[in-house]
């Protein structure tokens, strides 16, 4: 596996497989049949939503689950990066973005 080049490349594949797991969830709620259909669905969330929102235990927790070759291939995606952010850090290169998470680690 080949290291980053620099921030920017990192950076910008975190930023590829956060959209990739956004854009597959979304998929899954607008094909959910048990979803009902109203004229104003996506243009605002009701009291109902909002309630369900904050009552869920968090992003991809709930009944709606991806694909299992969805799953697969957003952990390929994140395994890619590990193997590149080791790979870096072997050459001694600061990777920020992994700096700053770091900070933020109890």
């Amino acid at each position: 596996m080949t290291p980053y080049v620099d921030n920017l490349e990192h950076l910008l594949d975190e930023l590829s497989r956060i959209d990739r797991l956004i854009r597959s969830y979304f998929e899954v709620f607008w094909t959910d049949p048990s979803e009902p259909m109203d004229e104003f669905r996506g243009l605002y969330i009701s009291e109902a939503e909002i309630s369900t929102l904050l009552n869920a235990g968090g992003f991809g927790t709930d009944s709606k689950t991806l694909p299992d070759s969805e799953i697969e291939e957003i952990r390929e995606m994140r395994r890619n990066i590990g193997l590149r952010k080791i790979e870096t850090l072997r050459y001694s290169k600061e990777l920020r973005l992994q700096t700053l998470s770091e900070l933020f680690q109890p």
